[in-house]
């Protein structure tokens, strides 16, 4: 459909008045079909296409509130440019570079290919490229892809279930997210924004799920007192020693030892289990006792006595008897035995043929014996 210009101009208005409507006539028999009163069809005189130069700037709506600027709504139109823009019930469309493209859609309709989001205006005034419907989470008609906001933030429909609220982009997990997984690997912060991966073996794994330090060190068989020995002042301080052959250590003082010799003989006669098999160990001989006197009726010191010249009894379970016919007790050994009874019998003193001996029962208290006898070893 071919197009034209026109231009126009105004005839001058002379002092005629009356050739004013005439002139006034002419204008808008020209200009017919470029204006047409609120609400009519804007078409070239005899129909087709009028082309329009310059910016169309819509009118301000009355106040009845009709819109500044009506599109014909219906079906595509046939015969399409690029440029055209027209309105049907899936939306606004356009043609561009030989394609229809939608523009706008009607709630609930779908579509298919990307949206583009309009740069935002420049200024603090200036709008956001795409504005969601804010208020709360959506109840009936989820889909997946849905995307709504609320008071808590954002929100989209995946899988059959509700994501969210999403974070924003942060640079920990950006950093966490470029890292390479593997079997039996750790996570740790190398700094305050940047972490790092290690060796994490299930050895591992099984101490750091441990609720406290005993629980891993029973994980680690190092139980104190069982696994392993407390610390001991005596302890520490032998092992602080210096160890050597034919060395033993000795205490010094409370929680301080000491090294001393110890020969394998000294270790020979320690390990003997009693006197005599010491004196079997060292190759002397036991004292040889011999009975030389013997106290009868000792709880009064009456009757026959054999090898006493005298005895006396001056307190319960007390006695100095005097020997007769005896060595020089000074260089001898004297012992005491009871007969006849349990009680423990203790050589307390001797001097020349004197000797004083106490007897105690298993209580400790003094008693005393039927009889006893004095044995004596030079």
């Amino acid at each position: 459909m071919g197009t034209s210009n026109h231009n126009f101009d105004l005839p001058q208005l002379g002092a005629d008045a009356s050739s004013w409507g005439a002139k006034l006539n002419a204008v808008l028999t020209a200009m017919d079909g470029l204006f047409v009163p609120l609400g009519g069809k804007q078409t070239k005189a005899g129909g087709g296409v009028m082309p329009l130069t310059g910016v169309l700037v819509g009118v301000t709506p009355a106040a009845a509130g009709q819109a500044s600027f009506r599109l014909p709504h219906g079906v595509q139109p046939t015969g399409l440019a690029d440029g055209d823009l027209w309105s049907t019930a899936a939306g606004l469309n356009f043609r561009l570079n030989g394609a229809v493209k939608g523009v706008a859609f009607l709630e609930g309709a779908s579509f298919t290919g990307r949206i583009t989001a309009v740069q935002p205006a420049a200024g603090a005034g200036g709008f956001a490229s795409l504005r969601l419907p804010h208020g709360s989470a959506p109840t009936t008609n989820l889909g997946n892809g849905d995307l709504w906001t609320t008071d808590q933030g954002l929100y989209v429909q995946i899988n059959g279930a509700t994501v969210g609220p999403l974070a924003a982009l942060n640079p920990v997990l950006q950093d966490l997210g470029g890292l390479s997984q593997a079997a039996d690997r750790g996570l740790y912060f190398d700094t305050a924004t940047t972490a790092a991966t290690f060796p994490l073996t299930s050895a591992g794994r099984a101490l750091l799920d441990d609720v406290d330090a005993a629980a891993q060190r029973a994980t680690l068989g190092l139980r104190i007192g069982t696994d392993v020995q407390a610390h001991d002042v005596d302890l520490a301080a032998i092992a602080a020693l210096a160890s050597a052959a034919d060395r033993t250590p000795y205490a010094t003082g409370a929680g301080t030892w000491a090294m001393t010799t110890l020969t394998a003989f000294a270790r020979g006669l320690l390990d003997d289990t009693d006197a005599a098999a010491m004196r079997a160990t060292l190759g002397v001989a036991p004292p040889q006792l011999s009975a030389v006197g013997v106290v009868t009726g000792a709880g009064s010191v009456n009757g026959a006595s054999t090898g006493v010249s005298g005895a006396s009894h001056p307190n319960t379970g007390r006695y100095v008897v005097t020997l007769a016919n005896a060595p020089t007790l000074a260089a001898a050994t004297v012992t005491a035995v009871s007969a006849g009874s349990s009680l423990i019998a203790t050589v307390t003193s001797f001097s020349g043929a004197t000797v004083n001996v106490e007897f105690k029962n298993g209580a400790g208290s003094y008693a005393d014996p039927d009889s006893f006898t004095i044995m004596v070893a030079a």
